[in-house]
């Protein structure tokens, strides 16, 4: 993987489309499933669970977009602006996993802080990535 900024091939077009339909209708049967829970039993309506379930519900909605957007858009390739954007997301969402694993007590804050380290080394690959296609365009 040498360079991110192309055009998806027929075979990444399929598998994004398959994969997306799929994370699409799970987290929508997740969400569905939690909602009904929680309206026979209101002692479930923890913080913890609604931020979970907010989480969730804009995840499936994320992916029903992309599901779409896959579907009925036109291929465009990613603006260089929008790759770093999305490689310092990853990059703080890798350092608020860090951070949270150290601070907060529960049973696997080895897990959580390696999937942190991978995530801001996925995120300035990303930042590295868009840079170096913004030089050679420019």
């Amino acid at each position: 993987m040498t360079n991110i900024n192309r055009l998806p091939t027929k075979s990444e077009t399929f598998f994004g489309a398959i994969f997306s339909v799929l994370l699409s209708c799970g987290l929508g049967y997740v969400v569905w499933y939690l909602l009904r829970t929680a309206s026979g039993r209101p002692e479930l309506l923890t913080p913890g669970t609604i931020s979970v379930l907010a989480v969730l519900s804009i995840i499936f909605a994320w992916s029903s977009a992309l599901f779409l957007r896959i579907l009925f858009g036109s291929p465009k390739l990613p603006g260089f602006r929008g790759q770093a954007v999305m490689g310092y997301f990853m990059a703080t969402a890798g350092l608020v996993l860090c951070l949270g694993s150290m601070l907060i007590s529960n049973q696997r804050p080895a897990l959580y802080f390696s999937q942190g380290v991978c995530a801001i080394g996925l995120g300035l690959f990303w930042v590295a990535q868009a840079r170096k296609a913004a030089r050679r365009r420019a």
